[in-house]
């Protein structure tokens, strides 16, 4: 039984610990919404306080000139904003009247003022700190001002986290039932360990999703889903008595396999809402 858990651990640290390159997976990104947004086209941008951002480097004044006709009043008003405030105007604007929304996904600035230009005024946000990995905010623009709302999408997590947690148990207890654990004790056992392992696993990959990210579940998550396997056999081999103990290693194995695939698919469905 020990041998087969080391060889377990092992093969399953083999198989998620890989190099990765410096610039691959998600990247952090600034997304924002308008709401009461001109009929007519508006353009958005992010003024930072650093001169170069990844591939994206402070707009000069010849780059103004090789412009379009329809986008360079914009970019002559938020590079003239930029050089009176000591702010960086770079090169990434978007016109956003089609779908009234901003994105950028590319190593956005850390600390920023948005910048809306609508083709008679300019308007600019008080600096903003990005904390979260992806961040996303709302901008009513009927104002003459910039009044950002910061959005967290709590009811993402809440729906995501809840079908996690009842496709979970219910995975787990039909597998208890087609291994003969069909005691209310042992039934009892797997709903109550599940609660709370979901808990304490959504809980954490919760702030590290908001932090770092859709990468986590992929480096992070297999090692915490490990950790909850390892939890998981062990309160049934003291509660499962009566069963042999390979039975239950492989029981929760599966059933931990099995949820492991689910936890993923749903985070990668949820990160596209």
């Amino acid at each position: 039984m020990k041998k087969l858990f080391i060889l377990f651990t092992i093969l399953f640290l083999s198989l998620t610990c890989r190099p990765v390159s410096a610039d691959m997976g998600p990247k952090p990104s600034v997304n924002i919404s308008f709401e009461n947004a001109p009929d007519h086209p508006y353009y958005v941008t992010l003024l930072g306080t650093e001169e170069f951002t990844g591939p994206w480097s402070a707009v000069t004044a010849e780059l103004i000139d090789s412009q379009e006709v329809d986008v360079r009043p914009a970019y002559v008003a938020f590079y003239e904003y930029a050089q009176a405030t000591g702010l960086y105007f770079c090169d990434f604007v978007s016109e956003c009247s089609e779908d009234d929304e901003f994105k950028w996904g590319y190593y956005p600035p850390e600390q920023f003022h948005i910048a809306v230009y609508d083709g008679d005024t300019l308007r600019v946000s008080d600096v903003i700190e990005r904390e979260a990995f992806d961040s996303y905010y709302k901008i009513d623009l009927s104002g003459s001002e910039l009044n950002v709302v910061e959005d967290y999408h709590i009811t993402r997590y809440v729906i995501s986290f809840l079908i996690r947690m009842v496709a979970t148990i219910v995975i787990e207890v039909v597998l208890a039932l087609l291994f003969g654990y069909r005691k209310k004790k042992e039934l009892k056992t797997i709903v109550f360990t599940n609660i709370l392992t979901q808990f304490l696993l959504n809980g954490i990959m919760l702030l590290l999703d908001y932090y770092s990210g859709l990468l986590v579940w992929v480096f992070v998550y297999p090692a915490m889903e490990l950790a909850v396997f390892i939890i998981e056999l062990a309160v049934y081999l003291i509660n499962f008595k009566g069963h042999r103990k390979l039975k239950t290693f492989f029981y929760t194995l599966i059933a931990n396999g099995l949820t492991f695939l689910l936890g993923l698919y749903i985070a990668v469905v949820a990160s596209a809402f």
